[in-house]
């Protein structure tokens, strides 16, 4: 009878310099890839904020604006482009008449 032999597995070491290797990779792989995000994400924000700054200076002059037309004075300039004046300016042609005589 032939006897068997049992192969007895074989136990790998991992070597503490493999090990750190892999580790520094993966580590400067993240680091590259959060440093790639935070800049565009700055990006953005960049662009938000100059679209914040171009919006607030419209509002403001639409506000204005608003206050201008709605103002009397805003409203007689552009009757008066429109043609209209003030009655004191009116002069009445014709001839007089008595309005509360006697006869």
């Amino acid at each position: 009878m032939k006897r068997k032999t049992l192969k007895t597995p074989r136990r790998r070491y991992v070597s503490i310099k493999g090990v750190v290797i892999v580790t520094s990779i993966l580590f400067a792989i993240s680091s590259v890839f959060l440093t790639i995000e935070s800049v565009t994400t700055s990006a953005e924000v960049a662009s938000l904020q100059t679209k914040q700054a171009v919006h607030s200076s419209q509002r403001r002059d639409l506000q204005e604006d608003l206050v201008k037309i709605t103002s009397t004075s805003g409203l007689e300039e552009e009757a008066k482009l429109l043609g209209f004046i003030k009655p004191s300016d009116l002069i009445y042609l014709g001839e007089t008449t008595n309005v509360a005589s006697k006869n």
